[in-house]
């Protein structure tokens, strides 16, 4: 009797864009009991993708039709499904066998939402396992892989091989320096408002969304620049995280303010960009007011009349060219005391909305650590640390 070894799908997987893009293909023979994971993580591997940190699905189905089936990485609500709407359903565990690979002629797969690499998979042949190969594997390739962020343009000298730390010691001015090498990018105060936003919102909010915005969509100098950078926003953003969980305010501002009139304007200037900042990052994160507790309704009350304050002693320094040196310091000292309540009144908003926050990361963690998330696996919940050092012991 001869003995099988179960039964291979050979699969090809196009890229879809512009003539050239379509012309990059690769074909990947995987086992019909694999899972829809582990082709994910072969298309990953098959396309020389450095960053996983990112959602993906697989569509079913002509795109956009109620007809149309998708299997999700993650579902992010339980929301009861319009019949309208085309059903998402969580790819955890499902295998390739039980999906419609040899008889569905549309079937894609779409990974990373934000910046969209769409993929066009055809469904070859299927044939038996032969013995001794290792399945899955990439047999052909077409094409050479395009970086996989778009915007980014490919340095003279391609010699970086170096990992970014995502916990790096930041200060104000190391943000600032490289941030004025992106013309596009947002001010130092607003980024770091932003993040601070971000990390304190109702909802979670992936990198991916809002990177692009803080740092400009013009091509980057080199690797090193783009790794430098996103260096530093992921360590911000998790000391941000960490801040929060501890409930002591993370300052990040320059290092002094000239006691002259300029330097007055500077300081408003940064607190009022800086708040400006966070509140986009709340609202980024869906933060709901309705969401917040008296405590969290007085903080958010205090935010407001924080800037109304700070608008009303801009406008008066640049009207008033001839105050006093008495009356210049006797400002700085009261803005200094101002900069370290709106710190309080950020904190305190962070606090009120992370009941919700929590609640929402729990579904999407509860949903998202049974997709065969490793150890050594960027954390679901957005952190930016490893699974293993973060949700993994919560939810085990």
């Amino acid at each position: 009797m001869t003995k099988t070894f179960g039964t291979v799908y050979r699969l090809r997987v196009r890229l879809m864009g512009d003539k050239e893009i379509s012309r990059i293909w690769r074909v990947i023979e995987i086992s019909s009991m694999a899972t829809l994971t582990a082709l994910h993580k072969t298309i990953f591997q098959a396309f020389d993708r450095e960053d996983d940190d990112h959602l993906w699905s697989f569509y079913f189905g002509k795109l956009g039709r109620p007809q149309m089936v998708e299997y999700a990485h993650v579902l992010v609500n339980d929301e009861e499904e319009d019949d309208l709407v085309p059903p998402t359903r969580l790819a955890r565990g499902v295998k390739l066998a039980s999906l419609p690979f040899a008889t569905e002629k549309q079937i894609h797969y779409l990974f990373d939402y934000g910046d969209k690499w769409w993929h066009k998979i055809e469904f070859v042949r299927e044939f038996p396992a032969e013995a001794g190969v290792k399945y899955p594997r990439i047999v052909k390739r077409q094409g050479e892989s395009p970086p996989q962020y778009e915007d980014f343009e490919e340095p003279d000298d391609a010699s970086f091989t170096q990992k970014p730390s995502l916990h790096r010691q930041i200060s104000f001015e190391d943000l600032d320096a490289l941030l004025r090498t992106r013309p596009k990018a947002l001010s130092t105060p607003e980024v770091i408002g932003y993040l601070r936003g971000t990390v304190s919102a109702a909802n979670m909010v992936m990198p991916s969304r809002y990177f692009g915005l803080l740092l400009g969509s013009e091509p980057f100098e080199s690797k090193e620049q783009l790794a430098d950078l996103h260096s530093l926003l992921f360590s911000l953003h998790n000391h941000l995280a960490d801040s929060i969980s501890s409930g002591i305010p993370l300052v990040l501002r320059r290092s002094s303010y000239p006691i002259t009139r300029d330097g007055l304007l500077l300081l408003v200037s940064d607190l009022r960009t800086e708040m400006q900042g966070y509140r986009r990052g709340l609202d980024l994160g869906c933060s709901d007011p309705e969401d917040l507790d008296e405590d969290g309704m007085r903080a958010l009350m205090a935010m407001v009349e924080a800037d109304a304050l700070l608008e009303g002693v801009e406008d008066f320094q640049k009207r008033t060219t001839s105050l006093k040196p008495a009356q210049i310091k006797q400002t700085h000292k009261q803005l200094m005391g101002m900069a370290e309540t709106i710190d309080t009144i950020m904190m305190d908003l962070a606090l009120a909305f992370r009941s919700t926050r929590k609640q929402n990361i729990e579904t999407i963690v509860g949903n998202a650590v049974k997709t065969d998330i490793g150890r050594n696996d960027p954390c679901p919940c957005g952190s930016g640390k490893k699974y293993k050092s973060c949700c993994m012991k919560k939810v085990q």
